[in-house]
């Protein structure tokens, strides 16, 4: 496992950047719209339109790293990222629920744009280590269940203004993994390789498997937000227990 390409190791730790967006904004999004909103019953929007960000940009940004490149685009999308933060500061500030809730959903691309690591982990090892390179890059996930909440907490009172010095903190995560990928080298070989023996959509969608794993992943991520999203409002909003 220790002779896996750097590359490897690069997007595992970036993942983990990428995925605590989603984590964060789960954690304190909820939270963030219950301080900005006075119809409570939509504090939780914003956690919300995230998800329906993600949904919407999976295929544009997988068609833009087409186009592109992987580096390009993780690069781009590192910058984005720190511009659309700026975009949910300036929300919070100017108590603008619905300017929060737009960068909450343009943070969604961010989200979608981590689900390609483990696509860019593959195309950088041999076939026999494949497998491996995805466990490496999907335990990032673990990290960032770690590093989105502690984020949030840390920073929350760097300011006058609750949860700013939390985006600030976040901001500084995808400096960090802009730095770390620019020495990302992509495999334009096998790039090659899937592009002549790529499937259409339609082909792909009528699979049987196909079909399954979308219904478990649809039920999980189902269950999952549920729980999730619900309770911080509940615990620190309704309980008063601290982050």
């Amino acid at each position: 496992m220790l002779q896996l390409p750097k590359n490897v190791w690069l997007l595992a730790i970036c993942s983990a950047f990428f995925m605590s967006v989603a984590v964060f904004m789960v954690f304190v999004g909820g939270i963030i719209g219950n301080s900005l909103t006075s119809v409570k019953n939509l504090s939780t929007l914003p956690v919300a339109i995230i998800v329906v960000g993600t949904a919407l940009t999976i295929l544009p940004v997988n068609r833009l790293m087409s186009l592109f490149g992987r580096k390009r685009i993780f690069l781009s999308v590192c910058l984005y990222t720190i511009a659309i933060i700026g975009i949910g500061i300036y929300a919070i500030y100017t108590e603008s629920f619905l300017l929060f809730c737009l960068s909450s959903f343009l943070l969604g691309a961010t989200a979608a744009t981590m689900y390609q690591f483990r696509f860019a982990a593959i195309e950088s090892v041999q076939e026999e280590q494949r497998t491996t390179a995805i466990a490496i890059v999907l335990l990032g996930g673990l990290l960032s269940a770690y590093l989105g909440p502690e984020v949030a907490t840390l920073g929350k009172d760097w300011f006058e203004v609750d949860f700013v010095g939390s985006f600030v903190l976040l901001a500084i995560l995808f400096v960090a993994a802009f730095v770390l990928l620019c020495f990302f080298q992509p495999a334009k070989k096998f790039q090659e390789q899937v592009n002549k023996s790529k499937r259409p959509l339609n082909e792909i969608i009528k699979q049987g498997s196909f079909i399954v794993a979308v219904c478990a992943a649809t039920t999980g991520y189902v269950v999952m937000s549920f729980v999730m999203t619900a309770t911080p409002v509940s615990m620190h909003v309704m309980d008063g227990f601290s982050l």
